[in-house]
C-alpha cells in the first residue's frame, strides 16, 4: 500500500527509515509503523485519524492487525490501554 503523503513528510522530517515503513489501512484511519533510524524513540506505531497521531513506541502491528477490521475505536482502545508505559512524545 502506498504511504500517505502526510506520513511521508513526518518520516522524512524525523529521519525515519522509510524503506521499512508499513501501513495498514482501516476505514477512515491508518495504522503506520516505522523503524526510526536516528530518531530518539526507536520504532514507532501510530494510529493516524482525522489529522491526529496516536503513537506508541515499539512495533505494535501484531496487536493492531486483528483490530483494524473492528474499526478505529478498537484500535484506539488498544492505544489507551498501553499509552501509560509506551506513549511516544510525538503523539497528538
Amino acid at each position: 500500500m502506498k504511504t500517505p503523503k502526510t506520513v511521508q513528510k513526518i518520516l522524512l522530517k524525523n529521519r525515519i527509515d522509510f524503506s521499512k515503513h508499513q501501513v495498514i489501512k482501516g476505514k477512515g484511519f491508518t495504522i503506520s509503523y516505522a523503524v526510526a533510524g536516528s530518531g530518539p524513540t526507536g520504532d514507532e506505531t501510530a494510529i493516524v485519524y482525522k489529522g491526529k497521531y496516536y503513537i506508541l513506541n515499539g512495533n505494535w502491528l501484531k496487536q493492531y492487525r486483528p483490530l483494524v477490521k473492528k474499526g478505529y475505536k478498537a484500535c484506539k482502545a488498544l492505544f489507551n490501554k498501553n499509552k501509560e508505559k509506551h506513549l511516544n512524545f510525538w503523539s497528538s
